[in-house]
């Protein structure tokens, strides 16, 4: 049986992949670019929907922490202090918190209003200014 010679190179279905060279070994220094840029391919195909969320969960953050000041801190500081009606100020309430910080997530102060039921406290929201859509109450 006599041996078929090499196939013409349009019937070849497979190519030869070029092997590593010696000369040019894997490096740290190529892997940590490697790493580098899917990182930052990454950071930016999900960065801004990263961002999006993270705006969310600060106001919901803050409608949290002013429905608990005026739901539960309210109360237990009321029935510490059965004398008084209104607290001085806000600072009064964080130790019935389970936080001293009374600043919401966007860099402001809470607010509190004294009513003839209790407390109103408001975030200003994102925007930073009174009575506006984004304001975050705690009585809504």
């Amino acid at each position: 049986m006599t041996q078929p010679g090499p196939l013409p190179s349009s019937l070849r279905l497979v190519r030869e992949v070029p092997r590593r060279s010696p000369d040019r070994p894997l490096t740290v220094g190529r892997v940590l670019v490697a790493m580098l840029a899917s990182t930052m391919l990454t950071g930016m195909v999900f960065g801004p929907r990263i961002s999006r969320h993270y705006g969310v969960s600060k106001g919901d953050i803050a409608e949290a922490t002013v429905t608990k000041y005026a739901r539960e801190a309210y109360p237990s500081w009321r029935n510490a202090h059965p004398e008084q009606h209104c607290p001085a100020r806000l600072e009064l309430l964080t130790d019935y918190m389970n936080t001293r910080d009374i600043i919401d997530p966007w860099g402001n102060d809470y607010q509190m209003f004294c009513g003839h039921h209790g407390i109103v406290v408001r975030s200003l929201g994102e925007d930073a200014r009174a009575n506006t859509e984004d304001d975050l109450w705690s009585n809504q």
